[in-house]
């Protein structure tokens, strides 16, 4: 990991002991990150400006194949992440301001959600039915 002021000039980060930075996200002035420790389960990281350093926050709630890019978006300062909650049989679209917390917003029944995207005020959420063809959702954030 590394971090930059200007744009031009990297300087790496002391990313904490894991094997892995599968996600980055950031939300005004809070950057996070989803990895693992090694022979952990998958967490949630933030960076410390004042610091220089990463810090763990939580365990991520959802199961490993929901910590990735992918899955993991910001809006209006909010982080969403879509996944399946440890646990659950269904997938969903979850939001947090803090990286800690995450409610529900939607609940994609028989669903694992494959990609999250923000345009604009609308969050998109793309799903495969195990039936096949791809399913499209889209959420208006203002609301």
């Amino acid at each position: 990991m590394y971090v930059t002021s200007d744009g031009v000039s990297f300087t790496p980060t002391q990313w904490p002991p894991c094997s892995t930075a599968n996600a980055l996200a950031s939300a005004g002035d809070r950057l996070l990150a989803l990895g693992y420790i090694v022979n952990e389960p998958p967490a949630v990281f933030e960076w410390a400006s004042a610091t220089e350093s990463w810090g763990e926050l939580a365990e991520y709630p959802f199961d490993g194949a929901s910590v990735r890019q992918s899955l993991f978006v910001t809006s209006g300062g909010v982080f969403y992440a879509g996944g399946l909650l440890k646990g659950a049989s269904n997938g969903g679209v979850y939001r947090s301001e803090d990286g800690i917390s995450w409610t529900p917003v939607v609940e994609l029944e028989g669903l694992r959600p494959d990609m999250l995207t923000v345009e604009g005020d609308t969050l998109y959420a793309g799903a495969t039915p195990a039936s096949g063809g791809a399913r499209i959702y889209a959420m208006d954030l203002c609301e």
